[in-house]
């Protein structure tokens, strides 16, 4: 479930980026704001990659990956 969840809230992300691109809500009114939106995405990505092997190696037998993925989750 970690998973699911997880690959929704970047396709969100993803999403909100190509409607504001079509013109569907509100267009970006800055450059900074393009920018910031898509550093979400690629934040967005990363995290999900982290919480993805987070969920995958347990704390017992993979300690250091483990705690390697949360920091890059969080």
């Amino acid at each position: 479930m970690g998973t699911t969840t997880v690959v929704s809230f970047t396709t969100v992300f993803a999403t909100e980026r190509w409607l504001r691109h079509r013109g569907t809500i509100a267009r970006n009114t800055s450059r900074f704001q393009k920018i910031l939106s898509t550093l979400a995405i690629v934040f967005a990505v990363i995290g999900m990659i982290g919480l993805i092997i987070l969920t995958c190696r347990n704390n017992i037998y993979y300690s250091t990956t483990h705690d390697a993925c949360l920091v890059v989750f969080m």
